[in-house]
């Protein structure tokens, strides 16, 4: 029995030494395979580019050691990265097909990278192709770039494609890109997927499209707030300084922009546009000619605290230069259309279309202030003045209130049928209806377009709270009995000296 232990107690030692050799042998061979891989950086990291010191030999994951160019750092990129790029000029085209976050504008200091100290250029030097092309389904951040230099004749998309992906742009400047095709600066695709760009404290400079949107255009849902769409030109099409299917612009200026045949500033299905300017668009073309601030097409404008004016329509005939909204429903509050000029209704064009008019002055243009047919909605505290046609010239079942229509060519007010206007003063005629009036409103100085009401107006006190606004074009609160026309009367303001005294011993 003693013997048999032995042998039992040898054979378990023999067993456990193979199997330890061959443990061992197997991890030498694993670390032998291993020699030279980079050890694998979790995701999401931070990489570095910098053309002036840079090498594309590198992971670009060391400050101290950064990649020389843009696109070998998407190429060592993962999903939910960070690029940070120094100042300089880069030469270079980019495909993005990951998630990743693109910050320019960096500065080395020793090992440190200090951001916004310079300027970041991605050049495409003439290349035919998009400056950035992003591929669908991903999440791209775009920050602190120009992107210029692209001269695109075989896609769409001049400085920027995006197809079907979300992207957040800020604090960057997209200018002298061209395409052949549509989008200039931007062209915006849905496919397979939605798309959803944002442009934040951008501009949009000087970008030529072939046809369709010299800014940008495209699908999807598009937004821009603090953005500036400036020169831009669509040459054979629609959407001067952009052309989209649902666009919302907040805090903006569209401004110098043409296009050929509508839509000098914005052309857009559904547009939501606040607190902006839309000024100095041209629309030019043969035949008739359509929107030159903003052109709205079947779908729905809404447009509030902002300014259209000194848009333009050149062509064998033309229609609403400053708005043109056709089969949509439009409401416009709180704004100034002035200076716009068209052969037909300068301010304001509605056709097969549901309006609200509130508070909001349409002044100077060339042609009617407010025109359209076949048309339903409410004109509230509206004052037309000193347009070369009629101050409104509607056809439908359109309800006007506490508006003012003065001094302009005759006649002032005109309805071709299904009109109620009320509480409202009309110079020239006499119309029948509860509350109008007939009498100079005594503006403060409409020569230099102060539409603002004197002391002494006819038209204060006179309007109806019924379905009256809040608060005037200027935010001042209206009265329980508020005046007519877009400026409620503030009354005297009574200044008290100011006492001055001594506190203490």
């Amino acid at each position: 029995m003693e013997n048999l232990t032995k042998l039992n107690r040898r054979r378990w030692a023999m067993q456990l030494a193979l199997t330890t050799g061959l443990a061992l042998l197997f991890l030498a061979a694993l670390l032998w395979g291993l020699q030279g891989a980079t050890p694998a950086r979790a995701d999401p990291g931070t990489l570095y580019v910098d053309s002036a010191i840079g090498s594309d030999d590198s992971n670009c994951s060391n400050p101290a050691a950064p990649c020389a160019t843009i696109g070998y750092a998407l190429t060592q990129a993962g999903n939910g990265d960070e690029i940070l790029v120094a100042e300089g000029t880069y030469t270079e085209t980019l495909d993005i097909a990951i998630t990743v976050t693109l910050k320019g504008g960096y500065m080395m200091s020793g090992t440190l990278w200090l951001p916004h100290s310079g300027k970041t250029i991605i050049d495409a030097n003439g290349a035919d192709s998009s400056v950035l092309s992003i591929t669908p389904e991903h999440h791209v951040t775009i920050e602190s770039f120009t992107v210029q230099g692209a001269n695109n004749v075989s896609e769409f998309g001049g400085g920027l494609f995006v197809n079907g992906a979300t992207v957040v742009i800020s604090d960057t400047v997209i200018r002298n890109n061209s395409t052949e095709g549509d989008g200039g600066g931007i062209w915006v695709e849905q496919q397979p997927g939605p798309a959803r760009v944002s442009l934040v404290r951008s501009k949009l400079w000087n970008n030529q499209a072939g046809v369709h949107g010299g800014g940008l255009a495209g699908s999807g849902l598009i937004t821009l707030e603090d953005v500036e769409v400036v020169e831009n030109r669509a040459l054979a099409g629609w959407g001067g300084g952009l052309k989209a299917s649902q666009v919302t612009i907040t805090n903006s200026r569209i401004v110098s922009n043409t296009a050929v045949g509508r839509g000098g500033g914005v052309w857009a299905n559904v547009a939501y546009i606040y607190n902006s300017e839309i000024n100095g668009n041209e629309v030019t073309g043969e035949g008739t000619v359509f929107g030159g601030g903003i052109s709205v097409l079947n779908g729905r404008l809404d447009i509030w605290d902002s300014t259209v004016s000194g848009n333009q329509l050149v062509g064998d005939e033309s229609i609403g230069g400053g708005i043109d909204a056709e089969g949509a429903r439009a409401t416009i509050v709180n704004t100034i259309i002035s200076n716009n000029s068209a052969q037909i209704r300068g301010g304001v064009t509605v056709y097969g279309a549901v309006i609200t008019v509130t508070n909001s002055l349409l002044i100077s243009n060339t042609s009617d202030g407010i025109g359209g047919r076949y048309i339903t909605g409410t004109i509230v505290n509206v004052t037309s003045a000193d347009n070369t046609g009629c101050g409104l010239n509607v056809g439908g079942a359109v309800t006007i209130t506490n508006s003012i229509m003065w001094g302009n060519s005759e006649p002032n007010y005109v309805c071709t049928g299904g009109c109620s206007l009320t509480y409202s003063d009309v110079e020239d005629e006499e119309i029948t209806g509860t509350g109008n009036i007939y009498a100079d409103p005594l503006f403060v100085d409409a020569a230099h377009g102060d539409y603002h009401l004197q002391v002494g107006s006819p038209c204060i006190d006179k309007g109806t709270s019924v379905g009256a606004p809040l608060t005037d074009i200027e935010g001042t609160p209206r009265d329980a009995v508020p005046d007519m026309g877009a400026y409620e009367w503030t009354g005297f303001r009574i200044f008290l000296p100011l006492t001055l005294r001594n506190y203490g011993p």
